[in-house]
């Protein structure tokens, strides 16, 4: 009898010991998945945020006939025109902001400058006042059209560029096309830009 009870004793030890490891190992199971899960979590929203951020920009486009949006990011974004029947070619847009004060003159003649290394000039033909569309209302600025020859490279003949001073920063914007005659495309897809803050 007293063999029996020594038998019970440690079978009742054992199954203990038993019980307790599988408490034991069972909560540190949880416990890894609990953490697993919560960097999982975070990870997750860190890719959110970031993705958000990326693809949250300062303009919107509001829509232009036979215009549509191109890459952008947080300060720039682009919008494209559909060839038309008679051109192989479509024109194209862009929009960004740069932080600072725009000296006009000067960036107008660095664009020359990179016109004269290649043996190119840029001729301008005309002024348009243009708006552009943001939260505080429409803004004006000048937008300024050239005749571009690219001497020994390759460029697109129409060149249009603007610039809009903000409190604190400015927005360039600039227009592209196979040919001069053909910048009168791109007004409605430039007044089609909404800055958003």
């Amino acid at each position: 009898m007293l063999q029996f009870e020594h038998m019970n004793k440690n079978t009742k030890t054992r199954n203990t010991k038993l019980k307790i490891t599988l408490l034991v190992a069972l909560l540190v199971v949880i416990g890894i998945a609990g953490v697993t899960l919560f960097r999982a979590n975070s990870y997750a929203a860190i890719e959110n945020k970031t993705t958000e951020q990326e693809s949250k920009s300062l303009f919107s486009f509001t829509g232009a006939t036979d215009w549509r949006q191109g890459p952008s990011n947080e300060t720039s974004m682009a919008l494209f025109g559909k060839a038309r029947a008679n051109s192989t070619s479509a024109c194209f847009v862009s929009a960004e902001y740069k932080p600072g004060i725009v000296d006009i003159a000067a960036a107008l003649q660095e664009q020359q400058d990179f016109f004269k290394v290649t043996g190119g000039t840029m001729t301008q033909i005309a002024t348009v006042t243009n708006t552009l569309q943001t939260s505080d209302g429409e803004k004006q600025y000048e937008l300024r059209q050239y005749t571009v020859d690219g001497g020994n490279e390759k460029v697109m003949g129409g060149l249009e560029l603007g610039y809009l001073q903000l409190k604190d920063g400015y927005i360039k914007l600039d227009g592209h096309c196979e040919t001069v005659e053909e910048l009168v495309t791109t007004i409605p897809a430039l007044q089609a830009y909404k800055l958003n803050n």
